[in-house]
């Protein structure tokens, strides 16, 4: 194979390291000075007490094989060779009698030589990122393993030896091919970090497998005792109001279509047999929602599952903006494609035109819509003339049958016991008229079966709640103890609080005597129950000044109350949405209300404070748009409150932060600010681009002026992530120490709290860390390393730092 010379700088690091007898060297891009692959020297062969070798990325090569002279360096202890083009690697592998880590990850491996000799010395082994379709069976023999990580490759099948790896602490799967987990699994001991996230798991399916190995173990210990495959799923109906999702949801079970269906107010819940062609029959249950704007907050009690969904839509309410009902606001194709993606997960889709028999199929961006949206098909029928209503029968069967997307919940095995308690909890609403019980009943219920508190959750969360049948949740404590039997009941008690004259009448506001008047068919435990749960999925919150009153925002009057806000020396702020629903902003304003300044909110702001710091969030629709402009001392922290809370209400949103050019003729109108891209901005920085010209105020704008930043954190767009506020204090101390030089001092942070806290495996990240930052440091003392490949790699460690700062908190949580 073709080696191309190495440069005068490389071997200058290898005589130093010869006469200073490091441990360690580095190998980035003063390494190799062609644009041609190559391997990996051998020139550092003649380093035989070498212990730690570290090959970075090089910017002008990639190493796509090693020299077999490396292999003759039998101290080595860790060995990485990430983001290169290796293909294979050499048995040779096993001389490394004494290495502990083995990192070669995205590399173009496909398959593992046998590692048997280094099975006593390695403790961690990444082969992430790779073409590795067939798991590597000298793995199972790595009984000291500690570490192993298979990401993000194309494995189908895992051994049930793997089981045997008894010193295992974590396992990632992530992201591969696999389809269900051995039973040897069980065998792992119960403390280890699995990951399998990205997966196509059927058995066990993947919301047992995310609790983790308890749960999975309890899963097949309950299946030993004989399964049943599950046969109900969700089938939910959206779309506008009058565009026939009743009408056609009757079509579908063969009933007759009436003339002037009544709207549906609230929601319809029916079941649907369907034939699944292999003497089985799916029980589908129809969930169908009233399609008017205020119960659409209401959706994410009930949508937030896998199910298969119908989107229901017609020419007339597509292009309406409102209907003749002064309720009734009509929405588009993408604002529902919208908020299924938001909040399902991943479900698939059918998009389904009604009244084919007033108007011809409309022809819409089919193209764009598969590309954005997991739409399965697209169908147009007429529910008045029975016309197609068939073929959508046959499409909905097929997409049940044979979606990827619901493998785990069509079809898949449920434990005997599990479905022994699922009749019993029917039984208590279909014959005793129960609408909810104590959790505690629940698990004695459970415990009936055998069942003991893990598979209980397990029955509750992963299929029950996932088919419709109960309500369950972690949290708040009020909620966690109550299994609500009856979801219908709980819906239409909301839905009669959401549209009653009392509460329209008092925009949005309400109080305990109010409640008990509309409420008064419920008694006062279920008074609680109800009011917990509108909390819990921020349809109300309670005033913090008013205690006893709850404030629905999605009613608050549209005109912002009275208030003085001095709009000089403002620094200006929008978030770009790809699309914008009303629903998002009510949330936000749920969110933000514990930092209202004086009760200021209304139906499309908040203003809030902290600190000394204020806040006016208002929202515009048309433009897609959330603004925020602060003033006072602590904008980021203010700014890092909307910027989480917004993270929160939806994770998977596309979202480019906007930074106001402040222009003086517009200081007062936050809509008529000219914004800049953050992301376009920095790009100009880079480019030593200082000036930009407004188009609004046709003046020159400097940059850093623009910004009026103290810290570049404040505007970092991959803050938007959804992450609590002990994670964020940690991040922000390591990325100020950063910012301000203090590499060294951030790494000692870092280990001192990791071995106050016993986090060994950070600890010693921490420690390796520390020995390249001093290798780099005496590399360009020497004249070794030129200031930008110094820089470079600094950055580097940098970037490693802020990951052992995330391990740090995932492994103290």
């Amino acid at each position: 194979m073709f080696r191309d010379k190495i440069s005068d700088i490389l071997v200058e690091k290898i005589n130093l390291a010869r006469e200073l007898i490091l441990d360690e060297i580095l190998i980035s891009n003063e390494g190799i000075i062609s644009n041609f692959t190559t391997v990996l020297p051998e020139e550092i062969s003649e380093l035989k007490w070498l212990k730690y070798l570290i090959v970075s990325p090089l910017e002008k090569s990639s190493i796509v094989g090693i020299h077999e002279s490396i292999f003759d360096l039998s101290f080595l202890e860790e060995f990485e060779l990430k983001n290169h083009r290796i293909q294979e690697l050499s048995p040779s592998i096993n001389k490394f009698e004494n290495l502990r880590s083995l990192n070669l990850s995205n590399n173009l491996l496909r398959n593992i030589p046998s590692i048997d000799t280094i099975s006593v010395s390695l403790r961690s082994l990444n082969l992430s990122s790779n073409n590795i379709e067939v798991f590597p069976e000298s793995i199972i023999g790595l009984k000291n393993l500690e570490e192993l990580d298979l990401s993000n490759n194309y494995i189908r099948h895992i051994p049930n030896e793997v089981g045997e790896l008894s010193n295992i602490e974590s396992i990632n799967l992530s992201n591969n091919s696999l389809t269900e987990l051995p039973r040897g699994i069980v065998n792992l001991p119960d403390n280890i970090e699995l990951k399998i996230e990205e997966n196509p798991l059927i058995n066990p399916p993947i919301e047992i497998a995310r609790q983790g190995l308890k749960a999975i173990k309890n899963y097949f210990e309950d299946l030993d005792r004989g399964g049943v495959i599950n046969y109900e799923a969700k089938l939910i109906f959206v779309g506008n109001g009058r565009a026939g999702k009743t009408s056609i949801s009757k079509r579908l079970g063969k009933e007759k279509f009436v003339i002037g269906e009544d709207v549906t107010h609230g929601i319809r819940i029916k079941e649907l047999l369907l034939p699944m062609g292999d003497e089985n029959t799916l029980k589908a249950n129809i969930w169908d929602f009233g399609g008017q704007e205020i119960y659409h907050a209401t959706h994410r009690f009930f949508l937030k599952t896998r199910a298969l969904f119908c989107l229901i839509w017609d020419k007339e309410t597509n292009e309406d903006a409102i209907s003749q009902n002064s309720d009734q606001v009509n929405f588009t194709i993408d604002y529902w494609l919208e908020k299924i993606h938001e909040l399902s997960d991943a479900s698939p889709i059918l998009l389904v035109q009604n009244k084919i028999d007033k108007c011809n199929q409309e022809l819409i961006d089919r193209i764009s819509i598969l590309e954005d949206y997991n739409v399965k098909e697209f169908y147009s029928v007429s529910a008045k003339n029975n016309k197609n209503i068939d073929h959508l029968l046959n499409g909905i069967i097929d997409t049940f049958k044979n979606s990827e997307e619901l493998k785990d919940i069509v079809g898949f095995l449920i434990p005997v016991p599990w479905m022994n308690v699922k009749l019993k909890l029917e039984e208590l609403t279909n014959n005793d008229e129960l609408n909810y019980i104590n959790y505690s009943d629940y698990l004695e219920i459970c415990d009936g079966q055998g069942l003991d508190k893990v598979s209980a959750n397990n029955l509750s969360h992963n299929l029950l709640h996932q088919i419709g049948t109960i309500l369950h949740f972690e949290s708040p404590k009020s909620l966690k103890n109550i299994v609500i039997l009856n979801p219908e009941w709980a819906l239409e008690a909301v839905y009669e609080l959401l549209r009653s004259r009392l509460l329209i009448y008092n925009f949005g506001r309400i109080n305990d005597s109010d409640i008990d008047e509309i409420w008064d068919y419920y008694d006062y435990g279920e008074q609680n129950i109800l009011l917990e749960l509108m909390k819990k999925f921020e349809l109300c919150f309670e005033d913090s000044i008013n205690k006893g009153e709850y404030i629905i925002p999605q009613l608050l009057p549209t005109v912002s109350p009275k208030f003085e806000w001095d709009f000089s020396e403002n620094r200006f702020y929008a978030f770009q949405y790809k699309y914008l629903h009303r629903g998002i902003f009510t949330r936000l304003i749920v969110k933000l209300s514990s930092y209202s300044f004086e009760n200021c909110f209304w139906r499309n702001g908040i203003v809030i404070h902290k600190n000394n710091t204020q806040a006016y969030v208002t929202r515009d629709l048309k433009l897609k748009r959330i603004f925020v402009h602060l003033r006072g001392h602590a904008e980021d922290e203010l700014l890092r409150v909307v910027i989480d809370a917004l993270a929160e209400i939806d994770p998977k949103a596309e979202l480019r932060l906007m930074v106001g050019c402040n222009c003086d003729a517009y200081e007062s109108n936050v809509q008529s600010q000219n914004y800049f891209y953050h992301t376009k901005l920095k790009l100009y920085k880079s480019k030593n681009v200082n000036e930009l010209l407004c188009d609004k105020c046709s003046k020159k704008k400097s940059i850093s002026d623009i910004f009026g930043i103290k810290s570049e954190q404040k505007n970092n767009l991959s803050a938007i992530k959804n992450y609590n506020s002990e994670d964020s204090n940690l991040l922000l101390k390591i990325k100020n120490l950063i910012k301000d030089s203090e590499t060294l001092k951030a790494i000692e942070e870092i280990y001192l709290l990791a071995e106050k806290n016993e986090i060994k495996n950070v600890s010693s990240q921490a420690l390796h860390l520390m020995s390249r930052y001093n290798q780099l440091n005496k590399l360009y003392l020497k004249g070794i390393v030129k200031l930008e490949e110094y820089l470079m790699n600094m950055a580097k460690i940098n970037d490693s730092l802020l990951h052992i700062s995330n391990d740090y908190e995932k492994n103290k949580r």
